[in-house]
């Protein structure tokens, strides 16, 4: 599992977020430290996130190619991200190569977030045509 190493907090987001979390009293600031609160560790122990575990390597070579319009950057994120947490890797801009299937979750998580029409995923079962002498 890994993450967009290319991604960066900026100083003025990271703040943003921290200061979004303590109106909402999830986390609380005292004597320089962060801590979370009894309300914020409630949710967290309420929240049923459970990853997954990977589907085995089947033989099967799968590539997940995306357009994702712009106004949607944040979910077009969250695929590189979960593409990256089943062990898929770029292959070129916007596309993306694994040797496994992809977990039912993260299929489901794709309708709920309506990226479906957005999102093709192609199966390659066999070998390409040319031979390596034609190279």
């Amino acid at each position: 599992m890994g993450l967009d190493k290319s991604y960066k907090f900026s100083k003025q987001s990271f703040s943003t977020i921290l200061c979004r979390l303590q109106k909402q009293g999830l986390i609380e600031r005292e004597k320089g430290k962060w801590n979370i609160t009894n309300l914020g560790a409630k949710i967290v122990k309420g929240t049923k996130f459970r990853p997954s575990e990977l589907p085995e390597k089947d033989g099967v070579i799968r590539l997940v190619i995306f357009d994702i319009p712009e106004k949607e950057r944040k979910k077009r994120l969250w695929l590189r991200l979960e593409l990256l947490a089943c062990d898929y890797g770029l292959l070129q801009k916007s596309v993306w190569v694994g040797y496994c299937p992809l977990p039912k979750d993260f299929l489901d998580s794709l309708e709920y977030l309506n990226l479906r029409p957005y999102v093709q995923i192609f199966s390659i079962k066999h070998s390409g045509t040319l031979k390596e002498e034609n190279y």
